[in-house]
């Protein structure tokens, strides 16, 4: 199997579970750009009926979530909404706009 159907088998079996809390590193970092849109709509709804912390650089999947907290350098730099961030935290533009330039 190929690393992405490896991720899906691997994340398909954690969202079988019946766990609580499903936590996450980097998710959809093997995905085609469109199965990383899907996977956000089965998190949030995931999130329905248990917590869901995801671990990761996407901003897609960053956008996606409730909640952020936000880490640079080792340490936490902020924590609210992506729309919070986006609006009252400087570093956290700063990180936009250098995934922005990556692509």
């Amino acid at each position: 199997m190929s690393g992405g159907q490896q991720q899906l088998v691997a994340l398909s079996r954690a969202l079988l579970s019946t766990a609580p809390i499903l936590v996450l590193d980097e998710p959809s970092s093997a995905f085609h750009p469109r199965l990383r849109l899907d996977l956000i709509g089965v998190l949030r709804d995931e999130a329905r009926s248990r917590s869901v912390i995801v671990v990761t650089h996407d901003m897609d999947m960053a956008r996606g979530c409730d909640q952020l907290l936000f880490l640079r350098d080792g340490a936490l730099a902020g924590q609210g909404s992506w729309t919070q961030l986006a609006a009252e935290n400087e570093a956290f533009r700063s990180w936009i706009a250098e995934m922005k330039a990556a692509v």
